[in-house]
């Protein structure tokens, strides 16, 4: 027999707006974080930059805080993004929900495991 694994997919949604924030949007401000760039967190991650800059919008809608600090660039262009505070704040805290779902999920597939056995 092959080994098995558990898989989930996790994300918080409202009853307005399916999506608000889950492990994409996670992965894209840890991203983000990195880089001090959202046009590079996209261009690692294999987004467009619009898909990105709308995604991360629409979350700041829904969730009612600014997750990015922007600064437009100057006369060379180019700007830096970083995390606001609230940014730092939800995705600290979305890692640890999905850290604690995790192991709630690990343990009840093992729990699977032996009733299918």
């Amino acid at each position: 027999m092959k080994t098995l694994h558990p898989n989930f997919r996790l994300w918080v949604y409202s009853d307005a707006r399916e999506g608000v924030f889950g492990d994409g949007k996670a992965r894209l401000l840890s991203e983000v974080r990195r880089q001090g760039s959202l046009r590079r967190a996209s261009n690692i991650m294999g987004i467009s930059y619009r898909k990105a800059w709308e995604d991360l919008s629409k979350a700041e809608k829904c969730l009612g805080v600014r997750l990015l600090i922007r600064r437009r660039g100057g006369r060379g262009g180019g700007g830096d993004t970083r995390l606001s505070s609230d940014g730092i704040r939800i995705l600290e805290a979305y890692a640890k929900y999905r850290e604690r779902v995790s192991m709630f999920v690990m343990k009840e597939f093992r729990n699977f495991l032996k009733e299918a056995s």
